[in-house]
């Protein structure tokens, strides 16, 4: 609960003066709301810290969609201080194995890296050392329920469609893109789900 009020509150800052003054329409007729209300209405619903260790434990993450609208991860130690590791973007990767360190993007030490829930990622193996993330998952205001299904699903079916064998495209519970009690319920439910 401390980080995502932290990064709630941080996100208070944030601009976004290249999204456009429509680009949260949420199909109504009504318009999308300038940066103000954008602010009000992303909210950081989940936030962890995650270890990569190339010797034991966790190394690496298989490609999936998280369960949100927007995510992002902030690098918590030095480039130097692991090998490998960062983060595989399957839409970035020009190579035919998926694998080989083609769409991985490597983050200097604070630095944000955000993209859509949507985008197919993972965590690019770990060969050498320890590498830390904060991983951060944004919602948004119910409100706008209607917009963020449209979003997720354009992103997922257009910008970057799973392969129907290996990552075919799913729908999220709406309760997952917006903020609140049904975020934390659609959650809930979806990990149990991959526990079962």
């Amino acid at each position: 609960p401390f980080l995502a009020h932290a990064f709630g509150f941080a996100l208070e800052g944030a601009t976004f003066d290249g999204a456009g003054p429509g680009w949260l329409d949420d199909g109504d007729g009504g318009g999308g709301g300038d940066a103000q209300e954008v602010r009000a209405a992303l909210c950081v619903s989940d936030a962890f810290v995650v270890k990569y260790n190339a010797s034991a434990g966790q190394r690496a993450m298989a490609p999936h969609r998280d369960g949100a609208l927007f995510s992002f991860n902030v690098a918590l130690n030095g480039l130097d201080e692991y090998e490998g590791g960062g983060t595989y973007f399957r839409k970035l990767d020009n190579s035919t194995g998926g694998g080989n360190g083609g769409g991985v993007l490597r983050s200097p030490k604070g630095h944000v890296l955000a993209h859509s829930s949507a985008l197919m990622h993972g965590g690019h193996p770990t060969t050498c050392g320890v590498r830390y993330i904060l991983v951060a998952f944004c919602t948004i205001a119910p409100k706008y329920a209607n917009w963020a299904s449209r979003f997720y699903e354009h992103v997922n079916e257009r910008v970057d469609p799973g392969d129907e064998h290996t990552y075919p495209p799913r729908a999220l519970p709406l309760g997952m893109l917006t903020a609140g009690p049904a975020y934390r319920q659609a959650r809930q439910t979806s990990l149990e789900g991959d526990r079962a």
